[in-house]
Order: structure tokens, then C-alpha cells, then sequence
């Protein structure tokens, strides 16, 4: 902007000082010009008195006072009005021709001399005018070349408003133009402090990430020597397996020759072949204690199934207790004295009178038994479920308790080996765990990720289902050489995460993704 107006003022500058110096050159010769002229005029005037005063010599004295009055006159206004230059030449002049005149007053024999005098003063007189016509043309040639410079400044100043306006388009353009970068650059500036708040959490978020890295390093680590630990023990259950095995062929050799004692030999051998078959055909746990149960109906007319966890017996298979008693509801706690609870204490099966166990307290199952049976199922030092058996509403009670416990015992132990091989050691079974939660806890962190990304659900989703059938894919991978309820573990921890974060977007997509329905009740197999 100072730009601007020094260049307006340059310009205002120029135009007043050429216009004053027209005006004054104008003015100033003007003027000089008609003071010459007047001035010419009085001398002219002069020089033709002064001739006829030489040629009238008898009447000197008046006309020569008569011409010195005129010429003074004409001198003094003539003289009064002359510039600073002219002026001093002429009142020299003047001042001449006033001395002579007075002479010529004084004396009238001194009028020649006097007239030579005044002609003196003519011819410097022309001198003067012929100075002043010089001068006259110095002065037009200088008011042309003050014009000329006048028309030049003019054009100068022709060309500095052209190149104002010029330069105050390009001002504006600027202008513009830094309105614009200016823009750009506050865009600039808050797309820089946003790169620079993404790159923080970035870095946030690579900090975590390697924090989590280092954590599942040092769960690697430690699965893997949980691996190793579990690999020791699976040789050990191995041996314990072959010890089973071995007790169970000493077993069917000891019921072979129980049979052969017995009244009911060939019976009670086809009983305990059958039984052996049917433990045999089982493909997982739940089908071999089935088996168990069914394989003593033929002496008790009411058998259940009843699993032990969490201090607590619950009832997963039953026969002919009929509609009246729904035994999927059923439910003892350890803390109730029960034919089930003392089982717990027992390392085989056993038959017991109901009425005694009645008498000394024991909480017996609704009906009329004459006769209990109990068969606790300890698989790796831990009991895994009690079989409950009963001859209530039997029209033929048990008599022979003590020999329907001896072929329970005999199926009973050909059922542990079968079992162990079906079951997870229980070290085993917490490392599992451990690892299929290890895996669950790496998709959640993917999935917390994803969310704070900004994607969409259906991507969060997508990536989820992804991430999900990788990590089943390696727990597989893990439990390949494992007994096939290993392979169930994962499901189990998978339905345990997503209920128990069921209210929270991770849950909430775990069971989408998974199929999962929150807190549905897992089916209770029931036979009849």
C-alpha cells in the first residue's frame, strides 16, 4: 500500500509542477514581452525628441525640460515594471539620461554633447533591446523546451498511470492470490495437525501393538513349554492307558471265571460280551457312560447318568424314571448327603440296601428301591460323573445286589481305559484352554483395532470371520494329536467369551459372526 501512494503522489507532483510551470512561463513572457515593447516604444520616443531638439536649436530650454519630464516618465514607469535582470540594465540607462538631461538644463551650450550622449544611450539602448530580443529568444526557446519537457512529464506520467493501473491490477491479482495460498495454507496447517494427531496415535497404537506382541511372545514361550509339559504327561497317560488296558483284560478274565462260578453262567457271560461290545462301539465320553447305564438295566429297573463339576451333580441321561420325574432338572449339590455323594469316597461300584442307607440319613431319589447301586467314574484322579442305579417299581426286586455290583465293576473298569482315551488330562485341559483363550484375546485386539480405525461393520465383520477361522484353524493344528474332546474346548471357550461380553461390540459381533445365540442352554440327551 505505501507503494501505491508514493506513486499517486509522483504523479499529483508532476501534473501540478508542469502546470505551474506553463502558468509561469506563460505569465513571465507575457509580461516581459509587453515591457520590452512599452520600453522600445519610450526609447523610440526619446531618440526622435532628442533628433528634433538638435534641429531646433532657438527654443532649447523648454523642449528640452519637456523631453527630460517625458523621458523620466517614461523611464521611471518603464524601469518600475522590467524584470530582475532588465530592471538593472534599464535604471542604469535611465539613471544616464537623467544625469544628461540635467546637464542640458543646467547648460544649454552642453545640448549637443547631451544628444551625443542620448544617442550613446539609443545605441545601448538597442544594445539593450537587441540583448533583450536575445533574451526574448532564449526565453521562447526555453518555454519550448519547458513545454517539450511539460509534454514528455506529461507522458511520463501518461505511462506511470498506466503502469499504477497495471501495477494495481497485479496488486489485486495478488491479493487474490494470497487470499487463496493463504487458504491453502490453513488447509495445509490443519491437515498437518491432523497427519501430526493420526501420527501420534499411530505411534500409540504401534506401542500397544508391540507391548502385545512381546505379550504373546511370552505366551508362545510359555505355551510352548506348556506343550512340552502336556506332551510328558500325554506319555505318562499313555502308560496309565496301557496299565488301564492291562486291568481291564485281567477284569474280563477275572468276570470269565466269576460267570463260570456263577448259577447264571452262560447268561451272565453273554451279558458282560454284550456290554463289552457296546462300550467299545461308543465314539465319544457321553456315549460310553450311556452305555454304562443301559448295560445295567438288565438288573435295575431305573438308571441315570448323573455328571459331576462345580461341586455339583446334574442328571444327562436316564432310563425308566419315567414322565412323572423330569431328571434333565435334576440337581444335587455335593453338600447334600446323597447315595451320589458317598460315591465320591468309592473307587468301584456298590450296592447298598435302601432301607439302611434310608435309616442312616442319606437323601434318597423319589420312589420305592429295595436295592441302590452307585458306580463312580474317575478318569486322571478326578471323578468325572457317578452312575446312579435303583429297582424301584421293579415287580422282581434285586436279591442279588452283591452280584450285580461285581458285573457293574467288571463293565466299570473295561469303561476307564475307553474313557482316558477319550478325555483330556486335566493339566492338558487348562493349557488348551489357555491357548484357544490366547487366540480369542488376539481377535479381540484385531477387532478393538478395527473399531477405532472407523470401518465399516460389515468390514469390522468380515475381518473378524476371517480372523476367527484362522485362529480355529490353529488350535486344530494344536490338538491334532490330542483326544477329540481337545477339539471342543475351543467351542466351549468361544461360547464362554462371547456370553460373557455379550453387551459389548466385540460380543455382540463374536456371536454374529460365530452363530452363537447368548446364553442359550446346552441340549441334555435323554433316553428312555
Amino acid at each position: 500500500m505505501a507503494s501505491g501512494g508514493s506513486k499517486k503522489f509522483r504523479e499529483y507532483a508532476a501534473s501540478e509542477a508542469s502546470a505551474a510551470i506553463n502558468k509561469t512561463l506563460s505569465t513571465r513572457l507575457t509580461k516581459s514581452i509587453g515591457d520590452l515593447q512599452t520600453f522600445k516604444k519610450s526609447l523610440d520616443e526619446a531618440a526622435r525628441a532628442f533628433e528634433k531638439a538638435l534641429g531646433a536649436a532657438g527654443d532649447h530650454d523648454a523642449t528640452i525640460a519637456e523631453l527630460v519630464e517625458k523621458m523620466s516618465a517614461a523611464a521611471a514607469a518603464d524601469t518600475q515594471e522590467q524584470v530582475q535582470r532588465i530592471k538593472t540594465e534599464a535604471d542604469t540607462i535611465i539613471a544616464a539620461a537623467k544625469t544628461e538631461l540635467g546637464k542640458a538644463v543646467e547648460a544649454t551650450n552642453e545640448a549637443r554633447g547631451q544628444a551625443a550622449r542620448a544617442r550613446d544611450a539609443h545605441a545601448k539602448a538597442e544594445v539593450a533591446r537587441k540583448e533583450l530580443d536575445a533574451a526574448l529568444h532564449r526565453e521562447k526557446k526555453e518555454k519550448e523546451g519547458a513545454q517539450d519537457e511539460a509534454r514528455e512529464a506529461k507522458a511520463l506520467t501518461d505511462g506511470l498511470h498506466a503502469k499504477q493501473k497495471a501495477t494495481e491490477e497485479q496488486r489485486v491479482q495478488l491479493a487474490n492470490q494470497l487470499k487463496q495460498a493463504s487458504a491453502r495454507v490453513e488447509t495445509l496447517e490443519r491437515a498437518s495437525a491432523e497427519a501430526e494427531k493420526k501420527a501420534v496415535e499411530a505411534e500409540r497404537k504401534v506401542g500397544e501393538a508391540e507391548r502385545k506382541l512381546a505379550e504373546a511372545d511370552h505366551r508362545a514361550a510359555e505355551a510352548e513349554r506348556k506343550v512340552a509339559e502336556a506332551e510328558r504327561k500325554v506319555g505318562e497317560a499313555d502308560r496309565r492307558i496301557a496299565d488301564a488296558e492291562r486291568r481291564h483284560t485281567e477284569a474280563v478274565a477275572q468276570a470269565k471265571t466269576d460267570a463260570a462260578s456263577s448259577p447264571k453262567s452262560g447268561a451272565s457271560l453273554d451279558l458282560v460280551l454284550h456290554s463289552v461290545q457296546t462300550l467299545q462301539s461308543g465314539s465319544s465320553i457321553d456315549d460310553v457312560l450311556a452305555s454304562l447305564a443301559k448295560g445295567l438295566t438288565h438288573d435295575f429297573s431305573r438308571v441315570a447318568v448323573f455328571h459331576f463339576a462345580n461341586n455339583r451333580f446334574n442328571c444327562t441321561f436316564e432310563v425308566g424314571f419315567g414322565p412323572k420325574i423330569d431328571m434333565s432338572k435334576a440337581t444335587i449339590p455335593v453338600t447334600t448327603d446323597s447315595p451320589l455323594t458317598r460315591a465320591l469316597s468309592s473307587s468301584k461300584a456298590e450296592s447298598f440296601a435302601a432301607r439302611a442307607l434310608a435309616e442312616s440319613g442319606c437323601t434318597m431319589l423319589a420312589g420305592t428301591p429295595q436295592t441302590v447301586l452307585t458306580m463312580p467314574i474317575t478318569v486322571f484322579d478326578e471323578t468325572l460323573a457317578v452312575i446312579y442305579a435303583d429297582d424301584s417299581d421293579r415287580k422282581e426286586k434285586q436279591n442279588h445286589g452283591e452280584q450285580a455290583a461285581s458285573f457293574a465293576e467288571v463293565i466299570r473298569r473295561f469303561s476307564i481305559p475307553l474313557i482316558e482315551k477319550r478325555s483330556i488330562a486335566p493339566k492338558l485341559r487348562e493349557e488348551l484352554r489357555e491357548y484357544a483363550a490366547l487366540l480369542l484375546e488376539e481377535l479381540e485386539y484385531v477387532h478393538t483395532s478395527d473399531v477405532n480405525a472407523g470401518k465399516k461393520e460389515a468390514d469390522v465383520r468380515a475381518h473378524m470371520k476371517e480372523n476367527l477361522s484362522g485362529a480355529r484353524e490353529m488350535y486344530q493344528q494344536r490338538v491334532a494329536n490330542e483326544p477329540p474332546a481337545a477339539a471342543a474346548l475351543f467351542d466351549e471357550k468361544l461360547r464362554a467369551m462371547a456370553e460373557g461380553k455379550a453387551n459389548t461390540p466385540f460380543g455382540k459381533d463374536l456371536s454374529a459372526v460365530a452363530g452363537i445365540q447368548a446364553h442359550a442352554a446346552p441340549a441334555k440327551a435323554k433316553a428312555r
